[in-house]
C-alpha cells in the first residue's frame, strides 16, 4: 500500500466524485502523473475520470475490470444524503467509476493500486456558484482544491470551449455552467454585453443568448423595466432559465413572481425588507 501526503481527498463519497488536493511539489507530480481526477455526470451513477499520461480522458470499464483500479483507503466518508460520518472506508475505483464502499481492509482483487488516507476525509465536489474565469492555465487548481463544478456568470466563447476540451480529456477542470453574455440596458456596465432597450430588444436578446449556447440567460441592473418582463417572459416560454441581478427599475418581489432563478449578490433584496 503506498502513502502519500495527501492534505484533502475528495471523492464520489456515496455518489458524487473524487480530487485530490496536494500538500507539495512531489503530490503534484504524482497528481499530474496518475491521479488527476475529475467528475462526469453519467445517468445518475457516481463516476469519476482519471487523468495523465496513463489515462489520458475518459476510459469506460466493465464492472470488475481492474487494469487501472486503484483504492483510496482508510478514508472518513462523509455522507451528505444520509448526514452521517463513516470511518475507515475503502473506496473502489475501476476505471472512470467508484464501484464500492466497503470496509477498509477488505481485500479488492489482485493487482488494484492502494492509497492509504488515513486521517483524510472525502466529501462530494464543491461547486462555486459564481464566477468570472478566463484564465486557462489556473483550471486546474479548482480541482485541486476540492472545486469540481463552476457557474460562469459572464459567459464568453472561450468557456464553451473549455467544456468540450475538459469533456474530452484535453484540459483538465471543473464541470461548466455558462451564463449568456451579461444583458443589460442600452449603456451597459460591461463591453460585450447583449443591450436591450425594450421589449423588442429584450426578446432578441434571448434568442442571441441561446443561439450562443448559453445555459441561462444572465440579467444586469440596468435594464429598463419593460426589457427585463420582456426576457422573463421569452425564457419561460423558450424554457431557459434567467438569473443575476434584479435590475433597479424593477424589484425582487417582481423578479421572483417572473421566474428569476437566483438573485447575485442580494441586488434588491435590502430594499424589499
Amino acid at each position: 500500500m503506498r502513502k502519500i501526503g495527501l492534505a484533502t481527498a475528495v471523492a464520489a463519497a456515496l455518489g458524487v466524485l473524487a480530487v485530490f488536493a496536494v500538500e507539495g511539489p512531489e503530490d503534484a507530480a504524482v497528481i499530474r502523473g496518475r491521479w488527476d481526477i475529475r467528475a462526469v455526470d453519467h445517468g445518475g451513477l457516481p463516476v469519476l475520470t482519471t487523468w495523465g499520461e496513463e489515462t489520458h480522458g475518459a476510459r469506460r470499464l466493465a464492472p470488475g475490470r481492474t487494469d487501472s483500479g486503484l483504492v483510496l483507503d482508510r478514508a472518513t466518508v462523509i455522507d451528505l444524503r444520509a448526514g452521517e460520518v463513516h470511518e475507515g472506508r475503502s473506496i473502489w475505483i475501476d476505471g472512470d467509476r467508484i464501484v464500492r464502499v466497503a470496509a477498509a481492509g477488505e481485500p479488492p482483487p489482485a493487482g488494484i493500486e492502494r492509497v492509504d488516507l488515513a486521517g483524510a476525509y472525502v466529501i462530494p465536489g464543491l461547486w462555486d456558484m459564481h464566477v468570472h474565469w478566463y484564465d486557462e492555465a489556473y483550471l486546474p487548481l479548482f480541482i485541486a482544491n476540492g472545486v469540481t463544478g463552476v457557474r460562469q456568470t459572464f459567459g464568453a466563447k472561450v468557456h464553451h470551449e473549455w467544456r468540450r476540451r475538459i469533456a474530452s480529456g484535453e484540459l483538465i477542470g471543473p464541470r461548466q455552467v455558462i451564463a449568456s453574455r451579461i444583458v443589460d440596458g442600452p449603456e451597459p456596465v460591461w463591453p460585450g454585453s447583449i443591450t436591450a432597450a425594450d421589449a423588442e430588444e429584450g426578446r432578441r436578446a434571448v434568442a442571441t443568448a441561446i443561439e450562443e449556447g448559453a445555459d441561462f440567460i444572465k440579467v444586469y441592473s440596468l435594464l429598463p423595466r419593460e426589457a427585463y418582463l420582456a426576457i422573463a417572459e421569452e425564457a419561460n416560454r423558450r424554457a431557459i432559465p434567467f438569473a443575476g441581478h434584479v435590475p433597479g427599475r424593477s424589484s425582487l418581489l417582481e423578479a421572483a413572481a417572473s421566474g428569476q432563478r437566483s438573485v447575485e449578490h442580494l441586488s434588491q433584496v435590502l430594499w424589499a425588507c
